[in-house]
């Protein structure tokens, strides 16, 4: 499997449902132009990726799975993705990924656990040079908008 990298600035704004539907009407956006994606996170048990200001995901979108892990850092964060062929991790011996957190880290996929995941309906549109996501997600049966 092959990873690759990408930098992301990114800000996010907590939006009330009306806030929501304004900004969505205001870009001319239709049901349709809204994909449903879910985000599995994954951890160990003492949390030793989160400590490090990172996430790790299996989205699962349109029939892909990619791995990520995404690294906060001052202006932004780094992002390593990886493509999977379902939405369960790999043994590290298959995935770069895993691997590099196993030799960085010293974090072993055997560790990893499943806490959740996030389904999210987004909606993405380019603006000035960038792009503009549109998400309206639940997680353990909250609605989130922004």
């Amino acid at each position: 499997m092959t990873t690759h990298e990408e930098f992301e600035i990114e800000a996010k704004q907590l939006l009330t449902s009306d806030e929501f539907t304004k900004l969505c009407n205001h870009f001319k956006l239709k049901k349709e132009d809204f994909q449903t994606q879910h985000n599995h996170y994954f951890d160990t048990g003492s949390f030793q990726i989160k400590e490090r200001n990172a996430v790790l995901r299996i989205r699962e979108k349109s029939g892909s799975y990619v791995l990520t892990l995404k690294v906060k850092e001052k202006s932004g964060s780094l992002e390593r993705h990886e493509t999977l062929h379902t939405n369960e991790l790999p043994q590290s011996d298959q995935s770069q990924l895993l691997t590099w957190l196993k030799e960085q880290w010293f974090i072993e996929s055997t560790r990893l656990i499943h806490l959740g995941s996030l389904e999210t309906n987004r909606a993405t549109i380019p603006y000035e040079g960038g792009t503009l996501f549109f998400d309206h997600s639940r997680y353990l049966g909250w609605m989130i908008m922004n």
